[in-house]
């Protein structure tokens, strides 16, 4: 697809640490000879090697290790912003895990801060504008998702504009994190879950009665249809990820087409996402390219790109002004 044709574009589902290079990678390792070697396949040749969700997850949380202050992190969002201003991206909404970084032992008050300043000046100079989302991990259990919560309230003048949790789907119920969700919404916090990846529909209904206005994947929804008129008439945002879904065995292309389709077919908002790139060998751009090569129309994927701008963390004020960019041709 031509970048002519493609309109200025809204990221919403971007894992920071998701991000970080498998060369970057290696090197910060060379650097830190007291960590152990990566799980599973791992890091070989320049890649970062894994068969399934499971293993990208252990490696995942392996590559936290690495980026062990504000410095490596510093370095982590230059290289991101640089990646998405190469593919038109002029808003994102980034996770940082957290929760990762205090299971770790470290303090994301001596981090994050260190980050919205470098990402306000960029801002200001022109380039992408880049919020964060304050990521937990659901395996790790309500008390650190109130951890996570905790830091995101004491951060929201530091670009921190939600609430996520990611993690594995399988540990523990969506129910066990009301208390944190509706403490984050009556705060004003933006809300989102990872759900449905891979999973069940009745991981995406649990994941509604949560109150968030966004979910991260969501495609198990497409098993049930009146699930799906209901995540309809709610609104709620599917944020999906169809390379990425592709590449953790979420999806299995053998299988059937993709769910996207068939979701906003059923009236169910959605947008798309690139989530982990630099494991997945995904984009936003890609992502794009892909939808058009399977049949999604160009005004499709720009009704998507700006419902992404209504379902963004943003004040009514804030969201007009990435509106008007988003509406700018290249």
């Amino acid at each position: 697809m031509s970048a002519l044709s493609r309109p200025p574009l809204v990221e919403l589902h971007l894992h920071l640490e998701g991000c970080l290079t498998a060369t970057r990678a290696g090197v910060l390792w060379s650097e830190r000879p007291s960590i152990a070697p990566p799980p599973v396949g791992g890091l070989r040749d320049g890649h970062w090697r894994f068969r399934d969700l499971e293993e990208f997850l252990r490696l995942f949380a392996w590559a936290g290790q690495l980026l062990d202050g504000p410095a490596a992190y510093r370095q982590l969002l230059q290289d991101t912003a640089g990646f998405l201003e190469s593919q038109g991206i002029v808003y994102a909404e980034l996770f940082v895990a957290f929760g990762v970084m205090h299971h770790f032992g470290r303090d994301p008050k001596e981090i994050v801060p260190e980050l919205a300043r470098w990402a306000e000046t960029h801002a200001r100079e022109g380039g992408v504008d880049l919020r964060f989302i304050a990521d937990g991990v659901r395996q790790f259990g309500p008390q650190a998702a109130e951890r996570v919560l905790e830091d995101a309230l004491a951060m929201r003048e530091r670009r921190v504009v939600g609430l996520g949790i990611g993690g594995d789907e399988n540990s523990l119920p969506a129910s066990a994190f009301a208390e944190v969700y509706a403490r984050a919404r009556e705060a004003g916090l933006g809300t989102t879950l990872h759900a449905g990846e891979g999973t069940s529909p009745w991981a995406v209904a649990e994941a509604m009665e949560l109150g968030v206005t966004r979910i991260g994947h969501g495609i198990a929804a497409v098993e049930d249809p009146g699930l799906m008129r209901e995540l309809a008439e709610r609104g709620v945002v599917l944020e999906v990820c169809p390379g990425s879904n592709l590449c953790s065995g979420a999806w299995r292309q053998g299988r059937a087409s993709h769910p996207l389709k068939r979701l906003a077919e059923a009236g169910v908002r959605v947008c798309l996402g690139s989530d982990d790139p630099s494991f997945f060998k995904t984009s936003l751009k890609g992502e794009w390219d892909e939808c058009l090569a399977h049949g999604i129309s160009l005004s499709d994927l720009r009704a998507w790109n700006e419902g992404a701008v209504t379902a963004a963390f943003l004040s009514e004020e804030e969201a007009l002004r990435v509106l008007q960019r988003v509406r700018k041709e290249p």
